[in-house]
């Protein structure tokens, strides 16, 4: 279902491991967005550059993408196993170990990490879903099963390689206005996931003993439009593993313990963000946030308030 985007920040984690040959083949080549009005107007161009803070980006089929690193890291070693109904997590203080109930079968661990999403079953109780004031619906279609390239209205899309277009109305952002090139695409779509976006952070991200914890939407889900969600999971995800192999099995709960128009209208990419070297920081910070949790304790990152939004429902 739909596009998943991986960040440059997510592109560097995936080429340092070889990955690029085969994710690039499944992934789009647009060299630009170009951003219109409610009536179609253009009101700018976005050059996207193929490279960017020395990396790629790598957007595509999300069940493509999905399925490619899937395959990678079963040729690792990964034991991955699919069908699993977990219903219960567990901790063991005392003896050091945590674990999860699957498909009736009790299983241990040195640290369970939970990465099922918004709708994470290790999420607390009193953590209730809140309206952003947003929705997202999406759809993936083939473009020539659903007469695409026959229309006059929408050929252009598949004119000359790929093509990357949206469009912003009050309110109502990309693919949905009054434009008439917006009604033709909808129409073409055989159906169409009504995505809800809502959820703050959680407060606290591991448990008490700190062999539970979680990553990815299980514990800060994004906004799709923030276009980082699953760059901040493969983040998550790479910074674990350092911290785990640097903590050994001895220190494991350390591990868990992290830390308008024209230019105007065009989506940010701040250098900050996509240049992030999460591998790099994960190495160069560990021994000393492993000295302060050893000698202070660990104190949990204190999170800014969020603004209400506009029409906010609230709980």
């Amino acid at each position: 279902m739909s596009i998943i985007s991986f960040g440059n920040n997510a592109g560097m984690i995936f080429e340092r491991r070889g990955l690029h040959d085969i994710l690039w083949s499944l992934c789009t080549h647009h060299e630009h967005l170009t951003l219109h009005n409610s009536a179609g107007e253009v009101l700018t161009v976005q050059y996207l550059p193929s490279i960017l803070c020395g990396h790629r980006s790598y957007n595509g089929y999300r069940g493509e993408l999905h399925e490619a690193l899937y395959y990678y890291a079963k040729a690792i070693g990964v034991d991955i196993r699919l069908g699993q109904d977990v219903t219960e997590y567990w901790e063991d203080k005392e003896n050091s170990v945590a674990g999860v109930v699957t498909n009736g079968k009790r299983l241990s661990a040195d640290v369970v990490i939970g990465a099922d999403g918004k709708s994470s079953i290790k999420s607390d109780d009193d953590d209730k879903p809140k309206s952003s004031g947003c929705a997202i619906f999406r759809t993936w279609l083939d473009t020539y099963v659903q007469g695409i390239d026959k229309d006059p209205l929408t050929d252009y899309l598949v004119k000359n390689g790929d093509a990357f277009h949206g469009w912003i109305g009050p309110d109502v952002h990309l693919l949905v206005s009054s434009s008439p090139r917006c009604a033709a695409i909808l129409t073409k779509a055989p159906s169409c996931v009504d995505w809800k976006l809502y959820r703050d952070p959680l407060p606290q991200w591991i448990s008490k003993g700190a062999r539970l914890a979680l990553i990815g939407d299980a514990a800060h889900p994004f906004l799709p439009t923030s276009i980082q969600g699953a760059s901040q999971a493969v983040e998550d995800g790479i910074t674990l593993a350092i911290v785990l192999q640097l903590a050994g099995k001895k220190d494991a709960p350390l591990a868990a313990r992290p830390e308008a128009k024209g230019k105007e209208a065009e989506p940010p990419r701040p250098k900050w963000l996509l240049g992030f070297d999460a591998e790099k920081h994960a190495y160069g910070m560990y021994e000393e946030i492993a000295k302060e949790i050893k000698e202070k304790g660990y104190r949990p990152p204190i999170l800014p308030s969020r603004e209400p939004v506009e029409g906010e429902t609230g709980n």
